[in-house]
């Protein structure tokens, strides 16, 4: 698979999956406080635990990918911002796990509706934001400094594009590319 060929390591397999579960279960908890329908409040439980489980599987990768990472490489400071971030955030997941596991015991009645009713949507609010903000730390390690993944020079492109004539070449800009400006 050539896009995995280019990855250092396994952790990219995993990142999406704690952002889409968590994001889809704040998601659904708005719903339910639109509808107040249970089984909305159902779904964003079972997706809370999906999250918490996957963003322990994925700090794990994390720290993988981090201990093949040289201290000189690039973005090398950002990676630990990155890192403590991430940790914020699945610890906030773990717990608002076990605080649904622990009140769905039906011992602590009066405690579960208030945790339900504040609790539980402010702190899935939090790990969403604290979500977003490591993920954002994560694409630029990615795109800005091209950690975890092999550096690879693009071959070279050639084309002609049909309403230009062609410019002369210089060895320092490929053909086609001379006199104007675009992306591919």
């Amino acid at each position: 698979m050539p896009g995995l060929d280019n990855t250092l390591t396994i952790h990219p397999l995993f990142v999406h999956f704690p952002i889409a579960l968590t994001l889809v279960a704040l998601l659904f908890e708005g719903w339910y406080w639109v509808q107040r329908k249970d089984h909305l409040r159902q779904t964003a439980t079972s997706l809370i635990y999906l999250a918490a489980l996957a963003a322990g599987v994925t700090a794990l990768t994390g720290l993988l990918a981090a201990d093949t990472l040289g201290h000189n490489s690039p973005g090398h400071d950002l990676v630990h911002v990155h890192r403590d971030i991430m940790y914020g955030y699945t610890g906030i997941m773990v717990v608002l796990a076990l605080i649904n596991v622990a009140l769905a015991r039906g011992y602590l009645p009066a405690l579960a509706a208030q945790w339900r009713r504040y609790g539980r949507p402010v702190l899935l609010l939090m790990a969403a934001i604290v979500l977003v903000i490591g993920a954002d730390r994560g694409g630029q390690l990615v795109f800005q400094y091209g950690t975890g993944v092999k550096p690879k020079t693009p071959p070279a492109v050639i084309h002609e594009h049909a309403d230009q004539e062609p410019a002369p070449t210089s060895p320092e800009v490929p053909p086609g590319h001379e006199g104007h400006d675009h992306e591919h």
